[in-house]
């Protein structure tokens, strides 16, 4: 409960967080109803529901799911925008560079 109220806090978004609610709610109906069984089944069918997503013709779970290793380190040590010279392999660019800094 403690992780939930911090991270309550800590969402940055209104819509994130009453997101964040719902999924925490569904989460807590499934484990009052069927215990261990129903945290598993709820989690997992979430997880399902977020891979099938796509939003802009762009997988929701990219680069985890199709699994692209360098575009996953980029989302974990992101660098600052102008410094970025390679667009996302996702949206397949016809130039993969982008145009020079001025």
């Amino acid at each position: 409960m403690a992780v939930a109220a911090i991270g309550t806090f800590a969402t940055p978004s209104y819509e994130l967080g009453l997101a964040n609610r719902i999924v925490r709610l569904v989460l807590l109906v499934a484990v009052f109803l069927f215990q261990l069984p129903g945290f598993v089944a709820g989690a997992a069918i979430m997880l399902i529901a977020m891979v099938m997503i796509r939003s802009y013709n762009t997988p929701y779970m990219w680069p985890f799911i199709p699994f692209n290793g360098p575009a996953l380190f980029n989302v974990f040590l992101r660098r600052p925008l102008p410094k970025i010279r390679m667009r996302p392999s996702i949206y397949r660019p016809k130039q993969s560079g982008k145009q020079p800094a001025e």
